[in-house]
């Protein structure tokens, strides 16, 4: 629910849900489907970024070029408004993981909040999660 709530929030701004796994994805366009809440999926296109000010995707197609000069374009008009890592847990697990970390970094030069969102994340991996995903700087925890 926070992604949708900030989303409501910056009406003029696109976010991105990143999730690891097909599955999380397909459950995310369900419950915006049942809210009415409007979105696109990030496939493999450019163009599958523009017309919706909230963005689906899981971890395997945001290491894409297209996705970060997605997000670099909208960044550039003023229209981004950053980035929720679903389940953040679970990236460990992707099969592009040090694809996926290679492409936040890449991105995480530009100025845009990141959040990370785990519910069932044990307390003794969250530093190594914070440092892995790059997130030292500014990084605030809430439990």
């Amino acid at each position: 629910m926070v992604p949708i709530i900030v989303t409501y929030q910056s009406p003029t701004k696109t976010f991105v849900i990143i999730v690891p796994l097909i599955s999380l994805l397909e459950d995310w366009e369900r419950h915006l489907k049942n809210i009415g809440i409007p979105y696109s999926v990030f496939r493999s296109s450019i163009s599958d970024f523009y017309g919706s000010l909230l963005i689906l995707t899981i971890v395997d197609l945001a290491v894409r070029r297209e996705f970060s000069e997605a997000i670099g374009r909208s960044y550039a008009l003023d229209s981004f408004g950053g980035i929720f890592i679903d389940e953040v847990h679970d990236v460990f697990v992707s099969r592009d993981f040090y694809a996926y970390m290679q492409s936040l970094w890449g991105i995480c030069t530009l100025s845009f909040p990141i959040v990370v969102i785990s519910g069932t994340l044990p307390i003794t991996i969250e530093r190594p999660l914070i440092a892995k995903h790059n997130l030292q700087t500014n990084a605030v925890v809430v439990h």
